[in-house]
């Protein structure tokens, strides 16, 4: 049986045969995404809770800048 810990949707499940013939279930973490700004695609290093949290400082504020005109 398989632990509790590996069942889980955050694992990749990934099927290796064994040397002896037998079929096993190697389980691994998903890679992270990078966040990236939706515009420039530049890397966001922080994490934001605000409208529009998709766009990195620089983008938002020239996004604010046409939405004010």
């Amino acid at each position: 049986m398989v632990r509790g810990a590996y069942k889980s949707r955050s694992k990749v499940r990934k099927r290796i045969r064994t040397p002896g013939g037998r079929l096993v279930v190697h389980y691994k973490n998903k890679n992270k995404q990078i966040r990236r700004c939706a515009k420039c695609k530049k890397i966001i290093k922080q994490r934001v809770s605000r409208p529009m949290q998709e766009l990195c400082p620089k983008c938002l504020k020239e996004q604010i800048k046409l939405s004010v005109r």
